[in-house]
């Protein structure tokens, strides 16, 4: 009978164990939905298909990432670095990216439908294909931004740094 409860035990910890959702951690911040990683230096870091919705990146610096795939849509990354990144086929639906640095970023197919990129500064950014439809009132463009097809940086109020 103690063998047998034992055996139990063994086996319960165990599937426990493999069940349990364990994510990954980039210098202290806790890679997952809903993570706390406000002013969290995640530079140059591989969080290729991240699951980061809801996320709180506000102030991060997520210079050179890569966040290919991920999904960060209703992220709050205001004032987040992200120049450089790369986040081609990245979800930023309702993500917050008010005056965020995304200065050459790769914006390749992403979709950053109803995003407020308010102030946002995309100089140097690649978005071919990309949905926007957020908000771009005063986000900054250069004649190096690359736009998708048909979009017009006027029309948007974005404005034109030379």
């Amino acid at each position: 009978m103690k063998k047998a409860l034992a055996l139990l035990f063994f086996v319960t910890a165990v599937l426990i164990t493999a069940c349990t959702t364990k994510y990954k951690t980039v210098n202290g911040c806790e890679i997952h939905p809903k993570t706390q990683c406000s002013k969290f230096d995640l530079s140059e870091t591989d969080l290729r298909w991240a699951k980061l919705r809801w996320a709180d990146l506000r102030y991060a610096n997520l210079r050179g990432a890569d966040l290919r795939e991920a999904n960060l849509s209703q992220a709050n990354l205001i004032w987040a670095n992200l120049r450089g990144a790369n986040m081609r086929g990245a979800e930023l639906r309702l993500a917050d990216l008010r005056w965020a640095d995304l200065r050459e970023a790769n914006l390749i197919w992403t979709n950053m439908s109803w995003a407020d990129l308010r102030g946002a500064d995309l100089r140097g950014a690649k978005l071919g294909g990309a949905s926007l439809l957020g908000n771009l009132r005063r986000a900054i463009y250069n004649k190096l931004t690359k736009f998708p097809d048909g979009f017009d940086p006027e029309t948007a109020w974005m404005l034109l740094a030379e």
